[in-house]
């Protein structure tokens, strides 16, 4: 891995005070379940659509979902990265 692969630590901040691990009501784990016909932000605004504000979503990954979380925060949405290790990635998200 070069220094153009490094991973953006601006995305992996302390933990919020919204974050609340026993609000997440919705999981998505797209290294168990590949989405070979969906690119995740749609299937991520499709279950956040139904989602209460106080609820959060988690997105499973193998790598940091950068521009998908780009545009989430444009749009207004709390988000959380947690890089467990590498290669999992974890990134919550909450309707603003």
């Amino acid at each position: 891995m070069d220094a153009g692969d490094a991973i953006d630590p601006s995305y992996f901040v302390e933990r919020p005070s919204w974050f609340d691990p026993a609000k997440v009501m919705v999981s998505i784990d797209v290294i168990k379940d590949p989405l070979e016909d969906t690119m995740p932000l749609v299937r991520v605004n499709e279950q956040l659509r139904d989602m209460e504000s106080t609820e959060i979503m988690e997105l499973i990954t193998n790598h940091l979902p950068a521009p998908g979380i780009d545009i989430m925060k444009k749009r207004g949405f709390r988000v959380r990265c947690v890089e467990e290790r590498p290669g999992l990635v974890r990134t919550y998200l909450q309707k603003p």
